[in-house]
């Protein structure tokens, strides 16, 4: 009869020791790279895990993560999980917005998603958020004040 709890008491052991040890994995590892030379080279990025900083503007049916500099006709879809900065994002306004923030995840080359977004990017991670309007208007129509303080590369 002894063994049999012997058995559970050290199997008990090792799935706690085992979930301890995965608790300290290393973080992922992320490519610090320019926004720009994201669009510039997607090939070279997709699929990995990136940081940068950049604008993002969100609101009724935009996600768009940017830089003013080579924003044109190429535009980033931001998949954003409510859950995964929330604190960092409790300073963004509620409901729509543009901040410049650090964004840390994985970038996707040529995703269809429609409304005329050619890249993705699975947001792990925002850090350093600083709102820049309650607006989520396209850089364009921001006021002058709230241009000069954009990412502009």
């Amino acid at each position: 009869m002894r063994y049999p709890f012997r058995f559970l008491g050290r199997l008990s052991f090792g799935l706690v020791l085992m979930a301890c040890v995965s608790k300290g994995a290393a973080p992922a590892k992320y490519i610090a790279v320019k926004y720009c030379d994201l669009v510039d080279r997607p090939s070279e990025y997709d699929g990995k895990r990136v940081t940068f900083s950049g604008n993002y503007r969100y609101g009724f049916e935009t996600n768009e993560v940017y830089c003013v500099a080579c924003r044109g006709e190429i535009r980033t879809f931001g998949l954003y999980s409510r859950g995964a900065q929330a604190k960092e994002m409790k300073k963004a306004p509620d409901g729509s917005g543009t901040i410049i923030a650090t964004f840390s995840g994985v970038f996707r080359n040529h995703t269809d998603i429609g409304n005329g977004y050619t890249y993705q990017l699975d947001i792990e991670g925002i850090t350093n958020v600083r709102v820049i309007s309650k607006n989520y208007a396209v850089p364009e129509r921001l006021e002058q004040s709230e241009r000069q303080r954009l990412c502009m590369k």
